[in-house]
């Protein structure tokens, strides 16, 4: 997402059926566009879907129809909640907007960092850059390699795509 950025693109409905792994355990993104044409992408996105939550798209997108550099940063937080807690999203989908911190998965305890919550801030000005969440994850998965007696759980919900 990072790089992305900072080539002028926005990923608009960013979710985890957009990121794909190859066999060399890279990490690919598909269906992002110019940051231009983002708010009209994410406006057709939105159409599309027939209950559209904070799951699928920040509070600026969902009330305002504005789409920017901060929507990003709120649905890269929502992947990588969904990643660590198993496919289950941040947010409940009933009415309820409060998001509970303590429902952290608790395997993943010991990465635990306030940004990944301050990337929901209802306020986009108010949310870390990518590059910061980015940065904080990157520190914090540092410090655990260091920490021999930590070991990083493997998500029982990844399936390798079939070779054509």
């Amino acid at each position: 997402m990072e790089i992305l950025t900072t080539f002028g693109f926005l990923h608009p409905g960013l979710t985890t059926k957009k990121v794909l792994l190859t066999k060399e355990g890279k990490v690919k993104l598909f269906d992002f566009c110019l940051a231009g044409d983002a708010q009209k992408v994410a406006a057709l996105k939105k159409s599309q879907i027939p209950t559209v939550t904070l799951n699928h798209f920040p509070p600026e997108m969902l009330l305002l129809s504005q789409y920017t550099e901060s929507s990003d940063v709120w649905s890269t937080a929502v992947v990588i909640w969904e990643i660590m807690a198993a496919g289950n999203p941040p947010f409940p989908v009933e009415n309820k907007v409060r998001f509970d911190e303590e429902a952290w998965p608790e395997k993943y305890l010991q990465i635990k960092d306030q940004i990944l919550f301050d990337c929901w801030n209802h306020n986009p000005s108010l949310r870390p850059s990518i590059h910061h969440l980015r940065g904080t994850f990157v520190a914090v998965f540092e410090k655990l390699i260091t920490d021999s007696s930590y070991e990083i759980p493997i998500p029982t919900t990844y399936l390798p795509m079939r070779a054509s």
